[in-house]
């Protein structure tokens, strides 16, 4: 009986209720496969090779039929994923709706089919996708109650929710029934989910949406969204969700969508996130970099980012201190709006300057007559022109009223034929003519106009800070060079002169601290209606130069957001790493940061590691990403450094090491994707990337130091971990590593198993303490029998350990013994009646062998004597990084079987 089923007791239980319903429906999928594979079948048979009108109609009908079977295929693997009833007010009949990941606008028929099979007039079923009103509505709502929404016609809905089920359905099986309290929020499903690892990491993310995050997925279509939310709380879910459910209900088109991250690394990430219903690589993602050299088509060298330069040796801390304050002052000045407010003001006086002195009097002589067009009213024209179009499309405007005056012209009250044939040749030879004239009307390059701009600006004081960089950044424009934080200012120029060349719909923009606000004006620029999605944690900005800064908290009420302001929201929990490292990470926060608050999820407490060289970090780097792929099934892991030139060192290193070449990706700005299981990357290229497990490289008094900058970068690395950080540091640790921490073993056990040992304790006083808390456990469960705990004599170097009780005639021992350089951890199993030992040893290796083999990455062994058998895992010690890794390797493996058993296994279970 599945294990789901069992806690619900052997009368009639939701579990059941829902299998049977779960048959039904797989009943009538199977039915639909079946029809629409017959009708492929039948379609093949018409087929007619002299008739190409009728193939191209069987093709579509084939295509059709193959789609629909394709989609109940999928639907059969999974049906839905919630159920809800709902009474709506001054109605009798309940509804009982059941959510799916699935989009069904186009498939009214199918829900109807699935729903049918119930005749109780009193209850109506339905199953709708989760992006439609109601849906959104019930996932928005904790536990259950009353609602209100507004249905797809506008009209608002109100009732009373009466239950809420989570129902987990993979590969066409029922694997959990779990019906939410009337405050529930289903944080016991999301927990179980982040405990999985991140590869392959378009994992789907449509059953961990909580209730806080969908009220933002579900905001008002029309209105542009920002929302704040501390590491780890959802952000970038929220925003392709957002997208997605905009999508679905026809508010969005994908092609006309744009989302901008800071890294290609992480545009591919998000490219791969399985959003049900939703295709992300029909979107178009593009870093701010790749976006403007698109647009402005620019054949430039971008140089390395201020924060790769502030990574390299500048001998003097003075002209270091100086250098960086200096590039600060220049990067913010450049961002800010009112630059942009200077540019244009400059590109007005500019474009009115180069027409005025391009324009001369058109004079043409014709058959009938001189046509001309004098100088002024070319000035008039210009000044008619809407002076916010693109520079361009009014000399194009121009252009064409020239072209149409001289046409009127020569073709006004002409009746004869022959007078057409003079007229014609007239436009003919005007074009001829005046062709140079009109097709060189002045195009300035943006590079040039942002040259003359800095030119006139040198010498100024400018926004009452004394800037001196125009001058540099003039001579490297010359040199064909350009520096990112100019590339707003010269896309700003590009689009009040040119326009763009396309329009988007809406604009996603994640990490969007890091943005200016200049930048986000010349997104807003490209888009009829500004819509924007922007997400973000002004605790991440770890560039100091680059960033909203204190524009952040009025971001909502910048004028680019068109006629209503952006909506703000706020989200403060953070569901990716494990408690132990957000609780690292928050102390090293500056005191007057948002802190975030960990989700109820435990895990290893972080380790850390000192290493006397280089040499021997990486080897204890590389010992440990061995360990982690090998044994922990972690498929997703970075070492994570303070600069590039710090990654291109570790990277070097790490490929002389076994199987380097294999393990190691070095990732630059230019990375798109990962190609071995670890990245090695700097902490700017990381952003918005989880991995399973984190190495925090060189967290050193040098690389972090206490400064707000420091800590806001040091914050960012640790939190980059689901499951397991360790902090490797070279020399003196960094002052931002709590004293604790850096003094502790570098590992621990599950909190659950030993929920308070927090002092510094030796390997055998942490192992006694445990094996007593695992009897303490299992006498609680097992409360018939005596639970025994059999300890080292005392005195000897003996590290033998057995917890042992005695049920129903089976005798179970759960032991952990050394002998010389390997550790075992096993299971004594014997009965009275010795013949049943092999039928419960089978039953235990079924039900538990694959999930104890995962926790201790290696192989269940098997040994057989006269009375009893012995199931067992044995590591060697040189698989370790060291001694103390080797014994808390055991511990935390005979912690797991003993709860594996205590948490349900008895006699009468097996």
């Amino acid at each position: 009986m599945p294990k789901a089923e069992r806690k619900q007791g052997k009368k009639t239980s939701p579990f059941i209720e829902e299998q049977t319903r779960l048959s039904k429906v797989q009943s009538e999928l199977q039915k639909i496969i079946k029809q629409h594979g017959a009708e492929i079948e039948k379609l093949k048979i018409m087929d007619n090779p002299y008739d190409e009108t009728t193939n191209r109609w069987l093709r579509k009908k084939d295509q059709d039929h193959l789609s629909l079977q394709q989609f109940v295929e999928r639907l059969s693997q999974s049906p839905y994923l919630m159920r809800a009833d709902f009474l709506e007010d001054g109605h009798n009949t309940k509804l009982i709706v059941y959510v799916t990941e699935q989009d069904l606008r186009t498939r009214e028929s199918l829900e109807k089919t699935l729903m049918s099979f119930d005749q109780n007039p009193l209850i109506q079923f339905q199953l709708t996708s989760w992006h439609s009103p109601f849906a959104a509505a019930i996932r928005s709502q904790a536990g259950i109650g009353r609602i209100r929404y507004y249905n797809n016609l506008g009209k608002p809905i109100s009732g009373c929710t009466s239950l809420k089920r989570r129902i987990r359905i993979e590969k066409g099986m029922l694997l959990e029934v779990h019906n939410l309290s009337r405050s529930e929020s289903g944080d016991s499903f999301l927990n179980e989910v982040l405990r999985s690892n991140t590869y392959p990491h378009a994992r789907k993310i449509i059953a961990t949406v909580q209730a806080e995050q969908m009220k933002i997925i579900s905001a008002p279509f029309g209105r542009s969204i920002l929302l704040q939310g501390t590491v780890g709380s959802g952000k970038t879910a929220v925003l392709l969700h957002r997208l997605a459910y905009l999508y679905l209900n026809n508010q969005l088109a994908l092609e006309q969508t744009l989302v901008i991250s800071p890294t290609r690394l992480l545009s591919q990430y998000m490219a791969g996130i399985n959003v049900p219903g939703f295709t992300p690589s029909k979107i178009q993602w593009a870093t701010y970099e790749d976006f403007v050299l698109s647009v402005t088509e620019l054949a430039v060298v971008l140089m390395e980012d201020h924060y790769e330069i502030l990574s390299t040796d500048i001998p003097h801390p003075q002209i270091l201190t100086h250098w960086i304050n200096h590039s600060i002052t220049t990067s913010r000045v450049k961002g800010s709006l009112e630059f942009g407010e200077r540019i244009a003001a400059f590109l007005v006086a500019y474009t009115h300057k180069e027409y005025v002195t391009y324009v001369r009097d058109i004079v043409f002589p014709t058959y009938r007559g001189i046509f001309m067009l004098t100088r002024e009213e070319q000035l008039r024209l210009w000044e008619e022109q809407i002076p916010t179009q693109p520079f361009t499309h009014r000399i194009k405007k121009i252009q064409e009223f020239i072209h149409k005056r001289f046409s009127s012209f020569v073709l006004t009250g002409n009746p004869l034929e022959e007078d057409e044939q003079k007229a014609t040749e007239a436009i003919d030879e005007f074009h001829k003519r005046w062709h140079p004239y009109l097709d060189g009307f002045p195009r300035p390059s943006p590079i040039r106009v942002y040259m003359d701009f800095l030119i006139s600006l040198i010498g100024q004081e400018y926004l009452h800070q004394p800037v001196s960089d125009w001058g540099l950044t003039i001579d490297l424009l010359k040199a064909g060079k350009i520096r990112r934080e100019d590339l707003a200012p010269i896309c700003y120029i590009h689009l009040w002169l040119n326009g763009s060349h396309r329009t988007f719909q809406h604009i996603a923009i994640d990490e969007v601290q890091d943005m200016n606000p200049l930048e986000l004006q010349t997104l807003s620029l490209c888009m009829n209606k500004p819509r924007f999605t922007l997400v973000g944690d002004p605790a991440q900005n770890t560039v100091p130069h680059r960033g909203l800064g204190n524009v952040w908290h009025g971001l909502c009420d910048l004028p680019f957001f068109g006629e209503k302001k952006a909506l703000f929201f706020s989200l403060t929990t953070n569901y990716r790493s494990t408690q132990e490292i957000t609780t690292l990470a928050n102390q090293v926060l500056p005191e007057n940061t948002q802190k975030s608050n960990p989700f109820p999820r435990s895990g290893l407490a972080p380790m850390y590691q000192k290493a006397e060289t280089f040499e021997q970090a990486i080897i204890t780097a590389h010992r440990t990403i061995r360990t982690w792929l090998t044994h922990k099934q972690h498929f997703w892991i970075a070492i994570i450094t303070g600069s590039i030139r710090e990654s291109r060192q570790v990277y070097a290193e790490l490929q002389h090491q076994p199987n380097g070449v294999n393990t190691y990706t070095f990732a630059s700005s230019q990375t798109s994707e990962r190609n071995t299981p670890c990245l090695i990357i700097d902490s700017y290229q990381a952003k918005g990337l989880e991995l399973d497990a984190v190495i925090a490289w060189d967290v050193s008094s040098t690389n972090y130091k206490d400064t707000d900058e420091d800590r806001k970068r040091l914050h960012f690395v640790f939190t980059r971990a689901l499951h397991e950080l360790m902090i490797v540091h070279i020399g003196p640790p960094s002052p931002l590593v709590p004293a604790s921490l850096s003094s502790s073993l570098g590992s621990s056990v599950p909190p659950e198993v030993i929920p308070a040992v927090k002092e510094k304790l030796n390997p055998v006083a942490l192992q006694v303490n445990i094996f007593e808390h695992l009897r303490q456990l299992l006498q609680q469960k097992l409360t018939q029998q005596k639970i025994t705990l059999k300890l080292p004599p005392a005195g000897t170097h003996s590290t033998s350990y057995q917890i042992s009780t005695n049920t129903s005639g089976v005798y179970f021992e759960w032991s952990f013994q050394q002998r010389e350089k390997a550790l075992t951890v096993g299971i004594h199993l014997e009965c009275k009646d010795r013949s049943r030992n092999e039928h419960y040893c089978q039953i235990i290796t079924r039900r538990y062998g694959s999930s104890l083999e995962k926790k201790a990455g290696t192989k269940l062994e098997r040994t057989k004597y006269s009375g009893y058998i012995q199931l067992f895992f044995k590591r060697k010690s040189d698989e370790f990084i060291s001694p103390d890794e080797f014994h808390l390797w055991a511990v935390e493996t005979m912690a797991y079987i003993c709860l594996k058993f205590y948490r349900g296994i008895t006699v009468e279970n097996v």
